[in-house]
C-alpha cells in the first residue's frame, strides 16, 4: 500500500464495513506506525492499468502478527481474492518474524471464519459487544505454528 492507494483503500472500506477507518489512520499506518504491514491486492482494469480491490493491515508484536483489517471490494468477493490478499500477509509476516497470528471477526461472518479456519485458524474466544455499530460479538482467532512448513503448504493450498 503507498500514500496513493489510500483514498481508493478508505471507498472499499466504506463499502464494506459499518465501522470504517478514517483515512487518516491508514495514513498513520504508512508513515508512523513502525509495526504495521499495509498491503493492497491489485487487478488489471483491461487497459494495463492496476486497480486496487483489496487491502490489508497487519500489526507484526514481537513474534504475533495481528491482523487489523482485512478486505475484498463487494465487486470482487467470492473470486479468490481474499484467499491470495491473506496468504500474501501471512507469508510477509512470518518473513518479518511471525510464528503466530491473531484477528478479531463478526460473529455473524461465517464466510470470513470458515476462509480462516481454512487457513489453520482456531477460534479462542470472544469479545462481547466488541462493535459497536450493533454490539455484535467479535470471535477471536488464532493461527499457532507459522514457520517454514506452513509456507510450503500455503503455497500448496493457494493457487
Amino acid at each position: 500500500m503507498t500514500l496513493e492507494d489510500i483514498p481508493r483503500v478508505h471507498a472499499i472500506d466504506m463499502a464494506s464495513f459499518a465501522l470504517p477507518w478514517p483515512e487518516k489512520s491508514y495514513h498513520y499506518e504508512l508513515t508512523q506506525n513502525t509495526s504495521s504491514m499495509a498491503l493492497v491486492a491489485e487487478v488489471d482494469d483491461g487497459n494495463g492499468q492496476a486497480i486496487v480491490i483489496g487491502l490489508s493491515v497487519v500489526w507484526i508484536i514481537v513474534d504475533e502478527a495481528h491482523i487489523a483489517t482485512i478486505v475484498i471490494h463487494p465487486d470482487y468477493r467470492e473470486q479468490g481474492f481474499g484467499k491470495r490478499l491473506l496468504a500474501e500477509a501471512l507469508r510477509h509476516s512470518i518473513q518479518r518474524g511471525a510464528t503466530m497470528a491473531t484477528l478479531e471477526v463478526r460473529e455473524g461472518n461465517w464466510m470470513a471464519q470458515q476462509m480462516y479456519q481454512q487457513f489453520g485458524f482456531t477460534i479462542v474466544g470472544r469479545r462481547f459487544q466488541y462493535y459497536k455499530d450493533n454490539n455484535e460479538d467479535a470471535i477471536l482467532m488464532t493461527l499457532h505454528k507459522m514457520g517454514p512448513e506452513y509456507l510450503a503448504w500455503l503455497k500448496k493450498i493457494v493457487v
